[in-house]
């Protein structure tokens, strides 16, 4: 994982690692949605980040454990959407999380990190199969964050 700075503009860097006794299909890939994320916005608590490309020897329903440089992870769901945050660390069982940036208590800071990092590594439900990784970097824009894609399937550029 790396980033890159244009002009101002931090790029993204996605990355996935595995190590080559896993048999898998593709490598595994963090999907961000929406793409573009501001924390004033109504419509949503956070990024949904999700993991696709997860070998099917780890089982439908393996531990996901993801950790973020700064911000909080959030559960929202039905039926109540309500928010729970599980700060900077969480694991779940296979399924998506949300990321968000908001000082909280801490009012003074008043702007966003220019990057955050996140990690989510993926255990095995099953067998003894090696754990595996998943990168995503997120850029403050200045009014949003945004995941800015380089390379292709998790691919190093």
């Amino acid at each position: 994982m790396g980033v890159i700075v244009i002009a101002g503009t931090t790029i993204l860097l996605l990355t996935a690692q595995s190590p080559a006794s896993a048999a898998i299909t593709g490598p595994p890939t963090v999907i961000a949605s929406p793409e573009r994320y501001s924390p004033e916005m109504s419509s949503t608590p956070g990024i949904h980040l999700t993991v696709t490309g997860v070998p099917v020897q780890y089982g439908t329903t393996p531990t996901l454990t993801w950790r973020a440089s700064t911000g909080s992870f959030l559960q929202w769901s039905p039926p109540d959407y309500r928010v729970v945050p599980f700060g900077s660390r969480c694991t779940t069982d296979g399924e998506g999380i949300y990321w968000t940036w908001y000082p909280g208590e801490n009012q003074s800071v008043v702007e966003p990190p220019r990057v955050v990092r996140v990690r989510v590594t993926i255990q095995p439900s099953t067998g003894t199969k090696p754990q595996i990784y998943a990168n995503l970097t997120l850029v403050w824009k200045g009014e949003w964050f945004e995941v800015v894609r380089t390379g292709t399937n998790g691919s190093k550029v």
